[in-house]
């Protein structure tokens, strides 16, 4: 059985090193964008809420979410997941997200995630909102 946990503020430095193993694949796929001490920062201080993702007591991912209040309407943000097995948990992470979002009065989710994430999530009803482009100076 498959249980999506958030964690507490307080409790994210006990996990943080299974939580920093599942995300590091999508900390290094970001462009140096952000760093390891800048998420666990927002957690800690309970800007992002962390998300443990388990079968039978092993993590098999980790995600990160904030709460992002726009002027019309608040959305979740699904920041950074990572992890391994996302066929078997993304039905029952998709569906914690969305029970979370509405608990929280949230219109809308949002998450960023390269083309694959588009693929797979089509079939849980997100549909594409924007492409990114960046160029470094």
């Amino acid at each position: 059985m498959i249980q999506v946990l958030q964690i507490a503020p307080k409790h994210v430095p006990d996990f943080w090193g299974q939580a920093r193993g599942c995300l590091q694949r999508t900390i290094e796929q970001d462009q140096g964008k952000i760093q390891f001490t800048h998420v666990l920062d927002y957690l800690v201080a309970g800007e992002w809420q962390l998300w443990a993702i388990k079968e039978q007591g092993s993590w098999l991912a980790a995600a990160t979410t904030s709460i992002e209040d726009y002027p019309r309407y608040k959305t979740l943000a699904i920041n950074l997941v990572g992890g391994r097995h996302m066929r078997r948990w993304l039905p029952d992470f998709a569906k914690a997200m969305e029970a979370f979002g509405r608990a929280q009065g949230c219109a809308t989710l949002e998450g960023y995630g390269r083309e694959a994430w588009g693929r797979a999530l089509q079939r849980y009803g997100w549909n594409p909102a924007l492409t990114v482009f960046e160029r470094k100076l």
